[in-house]
Parts: structure tokens; C-alpha cells; sequence
């Protein structure tokens, strides 16, 4: 007579019926069969009362080899759903759930719940899952991308001349719920894009091209009182016409000549790119400038020579970082 001794032990694994149900699926049951039989051992597991799994061997060293091999190769992760996840247990969620399960058929399974997304899978396939997963999520998060105009005139030109094609942009990608907002603040011209990262991509790049495709010029006019005619009421008529007429945006800014007061002469001057040096004869504390830059000591006492004057004229805040000394005041210009 053959005895035969069957040695079992309940495994308090912490599985879900999820999991139970996946180790009787074919291809995760052969892949753990698998890892038995390239160790020569021979286990078997089962489900008791749908919450408590067994597992069978030969002998007490086997059962134990057989347990370590079945809680290290099939792992259950557990997504808690947020704010920022939430595209998971969306329709486009679900599709994308769907298309997972199918490419791991047999080897991968989901389940979800308003509050948390579960799945089972071999632990040699996790990475994989957890890296298609967070892909997914960063594609489908809500997005605002600012697209920078580059001027105030190119987005004036856009937004009164072309403002056709800023809405057929919008129109043409309408199924994919992205919305365009023109951005017209101080330090701020251009379109903000709002909407999923991977829909506003598309339209960010459309609407790049739209503001590469317009051309702007700076033109210097140096006609005897010109910046007079164009800021008075005929030169702006004149101008609007020109926009009309021409469908461009023209945008005049002038550099007024330096105003020195009465007593002081001008000695000579010279023109570097767009700016104006001139050299001029009388007392630099009592001129018009936007700032005025002396010799510095390194103590900053400014107790004698033209820097003690300074001192004496305006209101001066002195700070000695490490190594750098700077003198700061708290107005530019001297009267």
C-alpha cells in the first residue's frame, strides 16, 4: 500500500478576490506552474470561501518554496483615484483600461471603484503597467499653456486681421474640448490654451504657426516733426487709414530729445545705435537725468570729493554685500 502525505497551509497573502480569481486564469496559472517546475516542485494551490487561499506540496520545505514563489510573482497594486488621476475612471479611462487588459490578456486585470483603481498582474509585468499607467495620466491632465505673441502688435494683428482663423483652430479640434483665450495684459500678449495636455499640444502648435506667420518690421523715421504730426489728431486719423487700408497694425513710439535746462550748452554729441550721447558744460547736480553713475570708494564713506556732494544732494542707501559694493538712491534724477 502507497502512502502518500500531502502537506497544506493557508496563506494569508493579502490578495482580493481579485486576485484569487486571477491565479485560475489559464496563462497566470501556467506562469506560476512555470516557477514550480524550473525549481522541481510541486504545489497546488486553492480558494477557500473565496477569501482564504491554501496551498498544497510534497513535503514542509517544498510548501514553503511554493508559497515564496507564488507572493513574489504575482504582485496587486492599489491607485487611490484623485484630482489629478481622476481621467482613469473616465470614458477615455476606461478605453484605455480596456486596450491594457487586452495587450496582457490572460495575464493582467483591473478593478475599479469611484475611490480607487486595483489591479493584479505578474510581478515581471509591473513596471510595465505602472509606467503605461502614469503615461496616460500626464497626457490627460488639465493643462493652461500661455503662447507668447512676441509683441503687443502681433497680437493686435491676429486679433483684429485674423482673428478668422484663431476660431477655425479652436472649431476644427471642438470634439477635443480645448478653448482658446486671447491675453491682452501689461507685460502679457498672446492666447492662452486650455484644456487636456495632449489635445492642447495640437492646438499650441497651430496657433505658433499662426504667429510665426506674421512679419513685423521696425522702421526709424527721422523727418523734421514727425513724432508731433503722428501723436496729433490728423496723424492718427492718418494712421488708422493706413491700418485699414494696408490690414496691417502700425505702432509709433518716439525718443525725445534731451531737455537741458536754460544756462547749459551742449558741447557735442553722438548717436550709438538708438541712443543719444551728448557731452554738455555745467553743474550734474542740478540736471535733468534718469540716473547718474560716480566713482565708488571701496569703504563708501563718500566723505569727500564729488561723492560727499552727491550724498548731500539726494537721499542715498548704502549696503555692503560680500565682496560687492553698491550705492542705491531713492530717486534718479537731480533738481
Amino acid at each position: 500500500m502507497l502512502y502518500c502525505y500531502i502537506y497544506s497551509l493557508f496563506i494569508c497573502t493579502g490578495y482580493s478576490k481579485l486576485a484569487f480569481d486571477q491565479l485560475f486564469v489559464r496563462e497566470t496559472r501556467d506562469y506560476i506552474k512555470k516557477r514550480f517546475h524550473d525549481r522541481k516542485l510541486v504545489g497546488v494551490w486553492d480558494v477557500f470561501r473565496r477569501d482564504q487561499l491554501f496551498m498544497h506540496s510534497d513535503n514542509q520545505d517544498s510548501l514553503k518554496e511554493c508559497i515564496e514563489i507564488l507572493t513574489t510573482n504575482l504582485c496587486e497594486e492599489v491607485m487611490q483615484i484623485k484630482e489629478n488621476n481622476s481621467c482613469l475612471i473616465s470614458p477615455e479611462g476606461d478605453t484605455f483600461i480596456a486596450h491594457l487588459e487586452e495587450k496582457h490578456a490572460g495575464f493582467l486585470k483591473f478593478q475599479k471603484t469611484p475611490q480607487e483603481l486595483r489591479f493584479v498582474v505578474p510581478t515581471d509585468r509591473k513596471d510595465d503597467i505602472l509606467q503605461a499607467i502614469s503615461a496616460f495620466v500626464d497626457m490627460n491632465v488639465k493643462l493652461t499653456e500661455f503662447v507668447d505673441a512676441g509683441s503687443h502688435g502681433k497680437y493686435c494683428f491676429i486679433y483684429n486681421f485674423r482673428k478668422r482663423e484663431l476660431d477655425s483652430i479652436e472649431k476644427s479640434y471642438s470634439s477635443l474640448h480645448v478653448a482658446i483665450t486671447p491675453v491682452d495684459e501689461k507685460m502679457r500678449f498672446g492666447f492662452q490654451v486650455t484644456g487636456v495636455k495632449k489635445n492642447c499640444k495640437k492646438i499650441v502648435e497651430r496657433v505658433r504657426e499662426l504667429i510665426d506667420s506674421v512679419l513685423e518690421r521696425d522702421m526709424v523715421v527721422t523727418k523734421a516733426n514727425f513724432a508731433e504730426f503722428v501723436n496729433s489728431p490728423q496723424g492718427k486719423r492718418a494712421i488708422k487709414g493706413i491700418e485699414k487700408q494696408s490690414l496691417c497694425v502700425i505702432r509709433v513710439t518716439s525718443t525725445p530729445k534731451p531737455n537741458y535746462q536754460t544756462g547749459y550748452r551742449a558741447i557735442t554729441s553722438m548717436t550709438v545705435g538708438k541712443t543719444e550721447v551728448v557731452l554738455a558744460k555745467g553743474d550734474l547736480l542740478t540736471m535733468t537725468a534718469d540716473a547718474l553713475v560716480i566713482p565708488a570708494p571701496t569703504t563708501l564713506a563718500y566723505k569727500f570729493g564729488f561723492g560727499a556732494d552727491v550724498v548731500k544732494k539726494g537721499t542715498v542707501i548704502i549696503t555692503l554685500p560680500t565682496h560687492i559694493y553698491a550705492i542705491y538712491c531713492t530717486r534718479f534724477y537731480f533738481d
